[in-house]
Parts: C-alpha cells; sequence; structure tokens
C-alpha cells in the first residue's frame, strides 16, 4: 500500500495521460485494457474527479490537441474500433464538454471539438484545470468574462440560450458592480440586455464604438424571429435600449444609417465611467491597453548590473516614491515626467522587463502599436503620433495610477534623422520625432521605450531619456538560472552542459523549453531528455550558410 501511494506521489497527469495513450492503441476498448490502465484512470480520477471512460476519453483529446477541429471520428483508427463500439464513449464526451476541458462546435454542420489552450498549460505544470469565477468579479473581469463568452459563440462552442443564461447569471453574481446593477434595476428585456451587453463587450474589448445589424447580430440572436424583432425594435424605437436613451443609430455623410448601431454618451457615462481608457481618443484602443492585474508573473534573472538598475526602476515607479520624488522634482524646478530606453539585442527580456514593472507596481501599460501611428497619406502620422500623447494625458489625468506609456521596438521612429531629408517619407520620420522630442520635455507621467538598435539611436533621443539600460546575452550562470527555471526536472550536470553548450539568450531558451513541452505532450515523454535538448537546440538558429539566395 505505501509504495502504491509512493507510485501515485511521483506520477504526473501528463504522465497518466500518456500511459493510458500507450495502452489505448489498438486495443479496441476491451476490458484489458481497462485493466492495464486501471492505476492511471484512478490516479485521473483522484486529481480531475473523472470516470474511467472520461479519463480515456480525455487522453485522446490532449493526443490531438493540436488540432482546433478534432473529429469524433479521428480516434477510431487510433483505437481500431467500429464507430459502434465507440458510442459508449459519447457520455464522457459531454461531461468533457460540460466541465469546459473541451469545446464543441457545430458551426460547419460538422461536429468537431477543440481543447482550450488554458487546459493544456494547466496540465503541462501538472495543475488541475479550474474555470474562471464568475462571482464577486472587477469591472475588468467582468468584461474579460462576457469576452469569453462572446469568443465561445463566435467559434460556434456555445449555444444561444447558454449564452443568454450565463450573461443573466453573471450579472446576477455581481451586483456589487454598479454595471451590473443598474443595468437589472431597468427591467429591460432579455433581448435588450443581451444586446447591451454585447455593445459595451465591443467597445471595451474591441475598442469598437458600433455595431452592424446586417453582420454583427447573426451569432448572438441566431434565430431569424428573434433577430427580426430585435432590429425592429431599434429601428421602430420601442427597444428600451433606445426610450432609455442608451442606443442611436449612426450617421453617414450627414445621413441617418439604421444599420449601425452604437451606445451613446450618456450610456459610456452612465455605464462605464470606471473604464476611463474609454473616453480617450480613438488613437489608444482598449486592445492597446493591458491592466496590470491582467499580467501574469513571471521571474526573470539579469546580469548583476542590470538587475540593480531594473530594480531601482521598479523602486522608483512604486507610487509612494514615485509621488514623492515628482513632488521634490517639482520643488526643485526640474521636470517631473520619467523616460527610460530598455535597449540590448533581441530576445533579452526586454519587453518582459517592462510587462513585470507594470505588475508589481499595478501600473497599466499602453502599447503603442507604430505600425498603426503611421499612415500612407501626408500629415496623418504626425497627427497620430499627436494624438497618441494627448490620449496619454486624459488617461494619467483620470487614473488613481498613472500608466506607463510603452513603444515597444521603437527603431522606426526613434533612429537617427535625416539630415537631408528629400522625400516626403524622410520629411515625415522627421516631423514624427520632431514631435516625440517635444512631448518627451513636456512629459507629464512615465514612458519607456525598448530597441533592438541602439547604435541607431538619435543623439537628440539619446539625451532626453533619463534611464537608459542595456540588456546584453545572458552570463553562463543567468544561463543555467533559466535553464533550471523553464525545466525544473532538469539535473544540474545537464543544466551547466546545456548553458555552456549554447549562449542562447532568455527567449531562445524559452521557445525550446516550450518546443520540448509540446512534443512530450504529443509524443510523450519518453528517452534521454538532454538528447532531445540538444536536438532541439541545434534547430533553434537558422542555419544561414545553407540558405540559397531567394528571388532574382
Amino acid at each position: 500500500m505505501e509504495t502504491k501511494k509512493r507510485q501515485r506521489a511521483t506520477l504526473t497527469l501528463i504522465e497518466a495521460l500518456d500511459k493510458i495513450l500507450e495502452h489505448a492503441k489498438g486495443s479496441q476498448l476491451k476490458a484489458p485494457f481497462y485493466r492495464k490502465v486501471k492505476r492511471y484512470t484512478n490516479y485521473i480520477a483522484e486529481r480531475l474527479e473523472l470516470s474511467p471512460e472520461e479519463s480515456v476519453v480525455l487522453a485522446l483529446f490532449v493526443n490531438n490537441s493540436q488540432s482546433r477541429a478534432i473529429q469524433f471520428s479521428d480516434f477510431q483508427g487510433y483505437l481500431d474500433c467500429r464507430m459502434t463500439q465507440m458510442f459508449g464513449l459519447l457520455n464522457a464526451v459531454d461531461t468533457l464538454v460540460e466541465r469546459e476541458y473541451i469545446y464543441r462546435s457545430t458551426r460547419h454542420k460538422e461536429v468537431h471539438y477543440r481543447m482550450p489552450s488554458e487546459f493544456i498549460d494547466a496540465i503541462r505544470r501538472d495543475e488541475v484545470y479550474t474555470l474562471p469565477a464568475t462571482i464577486g468579479l472587477t469591472l475588468v473581469e467582468l468584461f474579460s468574462a462576457f469576452k469569453h463568452l462572446f469568443e465561445l459563440i463566435d467559434n460556434g462552442e456555445l449555444e444561444w440560450y447558454d449564452l443568454k443564461s450565463r450573461v443573466m447569471d453573471i450579472l446576477a453574481e455581481n451586483t456589487q458592480l454598479a454595471f451590473c446593477r443598474d443595468l437589472l434595476d431597468l427591467e429591460l428585456s432579455t433581448y435588450d440586455t443581451l444586446l447591451f451587453v454585447f455593445m459595451a463587450h465591443r467597445l471595451v474589448n474591441l475598442g469598437d464604438a458600433q455595431i452592424s445589424i446586417r453582420h454583427d447580430l447573426d451569432d448572438i440572436f441566431p434565430e431569424t424571429y428573434e433577430l427580426v424583432s430585435v432590429v425592429n425594435s431599434l429601428k421602430q424605437g420601442y427597444s428600451g435600449l433606445v426610450k432609455h436613451g442608451l442606443v442611436a443609430f449612426c450617421f453617414e455623410d450627414g445621413f441617418a444609417n439604421k444599420e449601425e448601431w452604437s451606445l451613446t454618451a450618456l450610456a459610456k457615462q452612465s455605464f462605464l465611467s470606471e473604464l476611463s481608457y474609454i473616453d480617450a481618443a480613438d488613437i489608444i484602443k482598449s486592445k492597446d491597453i493591458i491592466q496590470s492585474e491582467s499580467i501574469n508573473p513571471k521571474t526573470l534573472y539579469y546580469p548583476l548590473e542590470v538587475e540593480e538598475q531594473v530594480s531601482n526602476l521598479e523602486r522608483l515607479l512604486r507610487d509612494e516614491n514615485y509621488q514623492a520624488v515628482r513632488a521634490r522634482l517639482r520643488a526643485e524646478g526640474y521636470r517631473t515626467g520619467f523616460t527610460c530606453l530598455l535597449y540590448g539585442q533581441p530576445g533579452t527580456g526586454k519587453t518582459e522587463t517592462v510587462l513585470q514593472i507594470a505588475r508589481r507596481t499595478g501600473r497599466d501599460l499602453i502599447q503603442v502599436n507604430i505600425s498603426e501611428i503611421k499612415s500612407k497619406w501626408v500629415g496623418e502620422s504626425e497627427q497620430n503620433i499627436k494624438k497618441v500623447f494627448d490620449s496619454y494625458r486624459t488617461l494619467v489625468a483620470k487614473r488613481p495610477l498613472t500608466p506607463i506609456l510603452l513603444f515597444n521596438e521603437a527603431d522606426a521612429i526613434i533612429n537617427m534623422r535625416q539630415e537631408q531629408a528629400n522625400s516626403a517619407v524622410d520629411k515625415m520620420e522627421n516631423s514624427i520625432q520632431d514631435i516625440i522630442l517635444q512631448e518627451m520635455e513636456s512629459l507629464e507621467g512615465i514612458l519607456i521605450a525598448t530597441t533592438n538598435l541602439a547604435s541607431n539611436l538619435d543623439k537628440a533621443f539619446e539625451r532626453r531619456f533619463l534611464y537608459k539600460i542595456e540588456f546584453s546575452k545572458p552570463t553562463l550562470e543567468t544561463r543555467m538560472a533559466i535553464w533550471r527555471e523553464m525545466l525544473p526536472s532538469l539535473q544540474k550536470a545537464e543544466v551547466r552542459e546545456l548553458a555552456e553548450a549554447y549562449p542562447f539568450t532568455g527567449g531562445q531558451i524559452e521557445n525550446i523549453a516550450r518546443h520540448y513541452t509540446i512534443d512530450s505532450i504529443l509524443y510523450g515523454a519518453d528517452g534521454d531528455i538532454l538528447t532531445r535538448l540538444h536536438k532541439h537546440c541545434r534547430t533553434e538558429v537558422l542555419n544561414r550558410k545553407s540558405m540559397g539566395r531567394i528571388g532574382f
């Protein structure tokens, strides 16, 4: 008995699923198969509360988890079963769907399934997957829950009646939020409530201020009579949303367009004022704002000097220090904005460092999408970059904690100026740089830029960055620490061998660890781990000598 307990203690979910798969191949699901895998199905029963049949079906789905369109018939050849033999597993499939271990879609007249990446990540960490809570949510978490539901609808993985009941349940379970409480107090019809939640979701999560009743409502109102009823109630003005002044039709070229609708300013002010970024200029969309609490914690390793500089920057941005330092600078007549440049080779952790500083200091992060800033139309790029800073000022004024403005991979806009700018493009680049330089001088907030090409940095920008932190390739000791963090099962000697053999960055080591983990899920963890990792290491870097010239 004691031996069995020790064996269970050393087993993992991945190993148990892999053993089930090993015995399932060609088993025809006969009784001897279930006897052979009893130890592993019992283990999964203890961890995940699944029956033996449900454990077997789960293993089959995990084995096909790389596909987003798994069909039940895909398992037939693997098991060497007639389809009639497999019908007994359909109840097990239903259970996994109910638990959201798998999603089922009937969109294309064929039933197919997929596994959520969150479930795969959980079992990879040997953790029990649990659905996100739907009670006691913050407003940000509420809209994250709505986003999940509407994504399932978009994929055909949630039925209309389930969407309706789950949205209403979430609202009823979170009346501590003014959004839920005030919406329920209006006593709208279920259709109107669902439509309002959908439009608010589109605005908050997608930055999309309007909907098309021809193209956007088919999924949430799939039945023709429901869709017709909703459309008529909007157009004819007897919808509760119209009566309360929460939605209005749009105008196009001065004419009313009753095919396009949006939330009114009253709706935004009454229901979404807590999400102050809704009122910012359109150039910063909600998708570009990363809430600090949504950032996953991650351990980073640096050389000693870099670690000290990063720690100092994080200490400065903790709000009690940030406010005290700004007050002192203001009293001394200095500028109070903070600007920081993180520079160095790709994969050395620059972007992740900004994310972790934002998470630990509780500051939201605004990512500037440089490709969206630049426009082919003369003058628009300059207007766009000006709007970024105008919008940022609006956010700084409204948020209790100053958010961080991040120019990630900013090589394209802080590189050396064109001394003899003749082309329209060169003139535009110089104009953009002039605007950014002026804004950095008067900044009331926190700007961080990252670049891989510090050698191209214009001297004017170099002077305006208060903090400059160089990220070099990790030392041997740092590489060893990263290998240990990524693959804790490695022995000390194996860690050293890999760290000495390959002068990789942290990003490259993470790639290799992910590649190894994926292969272990797909093909099992058998074999010499070090041999497999060496193979992945050799394929991580492109063999440029063998690459022929492409083109003419």
